[in-house]
This record gives C-alpha cells, sequence and structure tokens, in this order.
C-alpha cells in the first residue's frame, strides 16, 4: 500500500473537513474544488478520481473497521481501490490499542514485512504501534498518524481490497524479514508515555546502521537521551553518563557488542523540531573488525 498516497489522501481528507493542523494557515473549511486542484493530479497518478465524505465513513467502508468511543469520524476519502477514513481521537486515549485492537476483531492479522525487519523497527509507543499494516485473504488496511494537536490525535486507516499492496501482506515476507535480518539488533525501545513515534529513515551496511524516529512529545532533548538511553543500558549497552549539548540538539555516546562479540561505537542523538523530535542512533564496528 502506497504511503505516499495514504498520507495524500489524508491532508486532503483534513482540509475539506477542516480538521488540519491547527499550525496550517488556511481557513476552518476548504472548498472541495481547492483540494481537488491540489491533490487531483496526484489522485488520478494512482488510477481514480477524489471522493470525500464529511464527518461519516466513505462509501464502501467496513463498519466493523469503526473505532468505539471516544473516536469520532472526521470524514474520509475514495478513489480506485484504496477507502480511508480518519479518526480523532484524544491524547489521553490509548490511541494504538483502541485501533489495532478494533481491526484485529474485524479478522485481520498484523503483517510481516521488510517495514518490520529485527533490529530496525526500534522504536516504538508504550502500547502497539500507531503506524501498522493488517491483512486478510479480502485486502490490507494500513494505520497511520497524519497528524496532532496538544490534545487529539489524527488516525488514518486506509483499507484495499488487494492484499498483494503492501510488502507486509506478501506470503514470502517472513523469509524476507529473516534473510534481511541487520548485523547490529537494537532492542525494541518504548517512547514516554502519552507520546507516539513514528519510523524515521533507516538502514544498514555490514559495519554500519542507522535508525531513526519521530517523537510526537514535548520532552526536552536531555530528558529523551534520559528516557531511551535507560532502555538501551537495561538491554546492555553503554551510555555515556553525560550529555553533549548545542542549539536544539543532545547527544550521547553508546557502545555495544553483536552477537560475534564485535565491537559498535556510535551516538544516540536528538534533535529538536517545531513539533516533534526526531530520535536517531547511529552505530559503526570498528575498522580492525572488519
Amino acid at each position: 500500500m502506497h504511503r505516499s498516497l495514504i498520507l495524500m489522501c489524508a491532508a486532503a481528507t483534513s482540509m475539506v473537513t477542516g480538521r488540519a493542523s491547527a499550525q496550517a494557515s488556511h481557513p476552518k473549511d476548504v472548498p472541495y474544488v481547492v483540494v481537488n486542484a491540489i491533490f487531483g493530479g496526484f489522485a488520478e497518478a494512482f488510477g481514480g478520481t477524489l471522493q470525500f465524505s464529511n464527518g461519516t465513513t466513505p462509501e464502501g467502508w467496513r463498519a466493523a473497521l469503526t473505532p468505539p468511543a471516544p473516536a469520532v469520524v472526521v470524514g474520509g476519502a475514495r478513489f480506485g481501490p484504496l477507502t480511508l477514513t480518519v479518526f480523532e481521537l484524544p491524547r489521553s486515549a490509548n490511541v494504538a490499542l483502541l485501533i489495532d485492537s478494533t481491526i484485529a476483531r474485524s479478522g485481520m492479522t498484523l503483517g510481516k514485512g521488510p517495514s518490520a525487519l529485527p533490529g530496525m523497527s526500534a522504536f516504538t509507543i508504550a502500547s502497539p504501534s500507531v503506524s501498522r499494516t493488517y491483512c486478510s485473504k479480502s485486502g490490507a488496511a494500513s494505520v497511520t498518524q497524519v497528524d496532532s494537536t496538544p490534545t487529539t490525535r489524527l488516525i488514518a486507516v486506509a483499507i484495499t481490497a488487494d492484499p498483494n499492496s503492501s510488502m507486509a501482506c506478501h506470503p514470502e515476507a517472513a523469509e524476507m524479514a529473516a534473510m534481511s535480518r541487520a548485523p547490529l539488533q537494537v532492542p525494541p525501545l518504548r517512547a514516554p508515555p502519552g507520546a507516539s513515534a513514528s519510523q524515521g529513515n533507516s538502514g544498514y551496511g555490514s559495519d554500519n546502521l542507522e535508525v531513526s524516529a519521530h517523537i510526537d512529545t514535548t520532552f526536552t532533548p536531555e530528558e529523551l537521551l534520559t528516557h531511551y538511553g535507560k532502555q538501551l543500558s537495561s538491554a546492555g549497552w553503554t551510555v555515556s553518563p553525560t550529555a553533549i549539548k548545542g542549539d536544539d540538539i543532545a547527544i550521547r555516546r553508546l557502545t555495544t557488542k553483536d552477537k560475534q562479540g564485535n565491537e559498535w561505537r556510535g551516538v544516540l542523538m536528538v534533535l529538536t523540531g517545531v513539533r516533534d523530535r526526531q530520535l536517531t542512533i547511529r552505530m559503526v564496528k570498528d575498522r580492525e573488525q572488519r
């Protein structure tokens, strides 16, 4: 399932229904003709035209995929094989658990694939992840947080009738994940209570690895370093006791060993953005061991 397509539909839906971010500089309700002029070309490239619903789920939506209160239907969009609904939930709600349990009850199961490679999807939230893909023989469902305010979160649930539209639903996905195992395993890292983490850029080679995430929180860089540093220490990693600080950035040095006993060195780094924090772990294996 194309993540860019899902985010585009969710953004357009939020604009039409007037539920886009409070920081966005536009009127509460944007006319459909304006939204279609902006996003319509992208929709056509994916094989359909945009159709919106405001305050209700779109035509063809499966009722079993609608979570109970306190979730509120913002609206939805549909074109081609993709049907999407955006839900608004209070930050105080266990968003991930509510959405995930709803989808699980509909008969779908959590997908397995390269997006969840061991050692590469380190950053999670305190409950099951907000960004997930579910599969069934009749299709796939993708759950993504698309926006937030100080009091609410906007969650998009997109469904398609083609389960093969997502790598996570391929029958050979588990085998692909095992073959693509990273050289250094990063332990699962939970975000602070009330915060969520969305996967950032990740990659690795035979002697290097980088994983990152965007953390939706107001924690300071130093507080995040302490929070994640304790988890890494509990997993056997060595974390420097003091942080290197600069303008909107904080870093702590890391060392650990892989299963073969090779030593890896790197950093745990936090960059401060306007609305979130970018957390990155970057590691390299000592040259003499390569």
